[in-house]
């Protein structure tokens, strides 16, 4: 599970890194603590 939680780490997880990590079956899905609706629903 990718976690995007920037308040907290203070960094986004870019969609860059998304796409590199598509294919890695281990992933199961992404989920956000940012409360950027757009972010979010670009993915």
């Amino acid at each position: 599970m990718l976690y995007n939680m920037p308040p907290l780490t203070k960094v986004q997880i870019g969609s860059r890194v998304v796409e590199q990590l598509l294919d890695n079956q281990g992933i199961v899905g992404l989920k956000d603590s940012s409360g950027d609706m757009s972010y979010f629903s670009s993915y």
